[in-house]
């Protein structure tokens, strides 16, 4: 029960963060004509995982009170969520528009047309993923480079599902929450 208020503080002040943050930023990139075409040819704002990573650092400062350890440091994955998070906004913000998907991306390259902006987060997502497996396994290289290619591909998957506003803060936290919970009571 001593740890419940730290819990539900590392829960709560992130989702209100988002909560209030989001519209904001939303109107933000609005009043700014950062909004991006998606799929169905509608204005979406773009580079939301800066909100989901501002959120999370909310919480920062209570995964010492919770009543679980890390196998890791929690700067360690902050270090990894501040890298994909700089890498995404970069995509997202000043990449190109015109190449959409990995596939779209390779053949980019592929054509000798250059190395775009996805193609970099790519392979800048695999390096940290393999950085933050080397620190948490050491031992065999081979540990590191599956850990940093998982991380990579569920990064990715992230990826794919900001298809409207908001859709991965929301994955995000519908997916963390029960875990969060269930390993804290």
């Amino acid at each position: 029960m001593i740890y419940l208020l730290p819990v539900l503080a590392a829960i709560l002040l992130p989702l209100l963060f988002i909560r209030l943050g989001l519209p904001l930023y939303i109107n933000w990139q609005t009043e700014k004509n950062l909004l991006i075409l998606n799929f169905e040819d509608k204005k979406v704002a773009t580079a939301g995982g800066v909100i989901l990573f501002l959120s999370l650092l909310l919480g920062y400062p209570f995964f010492p009170m919770l009543p679980f350890s890390l196998i890791f440091s929690p700067m360690l994955l902050f270090f990894y969520l501040f890298g994909v998070t700089f890498l995404g906004a970069i995509d997202d913000l000043w990449g190109e528009k015109e190449c959409k998907g990995l596939r779209g991306h390779l053949k980019k390259f592929l054509r000798g047309e250059g190395v775009s902006t996805g193609i970099y987060k790519a392979a800048g997502g695999l390096l940290l993923g393999t950085f933050v497996s080397y620190r948490i396994y050491g031992g065999h290289w081979s540990f590191w480079f599956m850990g940093g290619l998982y991380l990579a591909l569920l990064s990715n998957l992230f990826n794919l599902l900001d298809t409207r506003p908001g859709r991965v803060v929301k994955t995000f936290v519908l997916t963390s929450l029960p875990l969060i919970l269930y390993f804290n009571f």
